[in-house]
């Protein structure tokens, strides 16, 4: 039965395979979408296997069993469609975005990324260094959000959706494979969004997927439980630090909670900008200079609300320059701990900021897609934005605010913020006082060592400012002054210091030098005299080129136009049935109208003297 969508109409089936599936026919949608979603994330990776998801996701555009990677890259940038591939710790989308008339041709491209990826070994080689880059160049924020869940779950749902940089060389074709086996029809939910259901409906059909019965039990076996502890990650000096901290929220499972939780983060996001927009306004108020400004105007903090099937958190997550972590971090805390201060007309005011977020996102076919895949996945039923309208003005706001008290009693009572917070202080000396004496007595000189944050502190030699020479100074004393004349012979012999004489300046190379600084000086005048009308004249040779260039090129497809295998083929079978002409006629050489005369071939032509030629 088809079902309101805002704009659109939504219809919904279950296949006998398991396989279930959902269109969203748009009204005048310029660009569609199509999802094939499998509930396999990282949370389902076993020993061998972790990492295998960040690999799926990496080599999602690789070749398959009916394309190749080349194939598939050159008619999808040709057409302007995009082939994606997103995953979380739960699920993995493959994500086709095209215009509508191009659907029935690209939806085989999809088929084959989604079901029929080969993951040859040398493909796997080759995308190896990829994703060690992808390691490097994550995001604070993105690595954060993940670590505070790898610290908060104990179970599958502790598995990184990244691959480890130590696991990456180890990750093989056969892992991957082995992997790829979770992808059942039970887990796989195909969505569209544009796209004609009965079109949906055919491609679900033609998904080849094996059930294993061993992996289907083990899915359903496999929970994840809170804990208390923390991560960490160095991404060197000069980064922007992040710190995330992470409460118990709910599942995907009781929409009604969901929202409450959607409600309460996006109130409270509003809160955090509200904050910023004050602090730039008071700096720029009071003109504070760039270089006496407090760090709240580069701290940012963000509430977060991730569900999964079963369970979820809710945290906040903080982004400041590395000095000011420390104060940052037990900030952070402190909010999440007074997360319930809050009054009514801040979550009317999250009510429709949420409802606004609701209305951007339906704008998106992509997201559409996605988001049917979720919900057809977690067995909820929300329609698109007009329904969501309605849950959320159903919600009364004390409820919300008693969700908010009933997280801080039922979390902070089991965790201790403070001890987790411990281990990210600073290590500060305590105070030492001395007096003046001693302050210009016993200097401590502090030297920091490069690439490290580490340092150290030493006492400072007592060295005088001003540097003497290794060797003394000897001066340079005219014999005659200090020893007598005591024999005529060492007068002779003697050696004193050069007289002061005026040597005679030469301007031999003088005018060479002028002569040349001359002609460097005239080069640069003309060169700024002359620089764009030389260029003009580049320009036009390169453009003279580029046309006869043009011109060889439209006469080469000319060419390859008129070509005619027929005639190319009788060309070859005549000039190999061709019996050359001889040169010479009885040992004698003569020109070729005679010898055709001679053979016969030609008429004879009657001479002047006579009509037979005597050779």
């Amino acid at each position: 039965m088809p079902k309101a969508y805002g704009s659109v109409e939504v219809y919904r089936t279950h296949m006998l395979n398991g396989v279930r599936v959902a269109a969203a026919q748009s009204l005048g949608a310029q660009l569609s979408a199509c999802t094939i979603m499998f509930q396999v994330g990282s949370r389902l990776e076993r020993d061998n296997q972790v990492g295998a998801s960040h690999f799926v996701r990496a080599m999602s555009g690789c070749s398959g069993h009916a394309y190749s990677l080349v194939g598939k890259a050159r008619v999808l940038q040709q057409r302007g469609c995009y082939l994606t591939c997103s995953s979380d710790r739960q699920t993995i989308a493959f994500t086709l975005r095209c215009p509508l008339p191009h659907f029935h041709d690209l939806k085989y491209f999809l088929i084959d990324t989604a079901t029929r990826c080969c993951f040859h070994e040398w493909e796997v080689t080759d995308i190896k260094p990829f994703i060690k880059d992808n390691l490097l160049r994550m995001g604070c924020e993105q690595r954060a959000v993940d670590l505070v869940q790898k610290a908060f779950w104990a179970g599958p749902l502790h598995q990184s959706i990244f691959c480890d940089e130590v696991r990456v060389d180890s990750m093989s074709s056969a892992n991957l494979k082995d992997f790829v086996t979770n992808f059942t029809p039970s887990n796989c939910t195909v969505t569209s969004c544009g796209i004609p259901f009965e079109d949906t409906l055919k491609l679900a059909e033609s998904l080849h997927l094996q059930c294993v019965h061993d992996v289907c039990c083990e899915q359903e076996h496999m929970f994840s439980f809170p804990r208390g502890g923390y991560e960490c990650h160095d991404l060197g000096s000069g980064s922007d630090t992040c710190v995330a901290a992470a409460l118990l929220g709910c599942g995907t499972q009781d929409l009604c909670c969901l929202m409450k939780h959607s409600i309460l983060a996006v109130t409270w996001d509003m809160l955090f900008s509200q904050l910023r927009e004050r602090a730039l306004d008071r700096i720029v108020r009071d003109k504070t200079p760039l270089g006496c400004q407090t760090d709240e105007l580069y701290t940012t903090y963000k509430p977060f609300s991730i569900s999964y099937m079963e369970t979820g958190i809710f945290g906040v997550l903080a982004k400041s320059h590395s000095s000011n972590i420390n104060k940052v971090a037990n900030t952070a805390a402190q909010l999440l701990a007074n997360v319930d201060k809050l009054s009514v007309e801040h979550i009317a005011c999250g009510k429709k900021r949420l409802k606004l977020n609701l209305a951007l996102n339906e704008e998106n076919c992509v997201n559409v897609s996605e988001s049917l895949g979720l919900q057809m996945a977690s067995k909820i039923h929300i329609d698109g934005p007009l329904n969501a309208y309605c849950v959320i003005d159903s919600i009364p706001n004390e409820e919300v605010l008693q969700l908010a008290k009933d997280i801080v009693s039922r979390n902070l009572k089991r965790i201790n913020i403070a001890t987790a917070l411990n281990t990210l202080k600073e290590c500060k000396n305590p105070p030492k006082y001395v007096t003046k004496e001693g302050i210009f007595n016993n200097c401590k000189s502090i030297t920091f060592s490069p690439r490290s944050i580490g340092f150290e502190i030493e006492d400072k030699p007592n060295i005088s400012r001003v540097k003497q020479d290794p060797v003394s100074y000897i001066p340079i004393i005219n014999p005659r002054s200090i020893l007598p004349i005591i024999d005529t012979n060492w007068r002779k012999d003697e050696i004193g210091l050069p007289a002061i004489q005026q040597e005679e300046k030469q301007a031999v190379r003088l005018i060479v030098i002028r002569r040349k600084k001359m002609k460097k000086h005239q080069r640069n005048k003309l060169w700024k005299r002359m620089r764009h009308r030389w260029a003009r004249v580049k320009k036009r040779r390169r453009q003279i080129k580029e046309k006869i260039f043009q011109n060889e090129l439209l006469a080469m497809v000319k060419a390859a136009n008129e070509f005619s295998a027929e005639q190319y083929v009788a060309s070859k079978i005549e000039r190999a049935n061709h019996t050359p002409l001889p040169t010479r006629w009885r040992h004698k050489r003569l020109p070729a109208f005679i010898i055709r005369q001679l053979l016969g071939i030609d008429k004879k032509i009657n001479y002047k003297h006579t009509d037979v030629y005597k050779a």
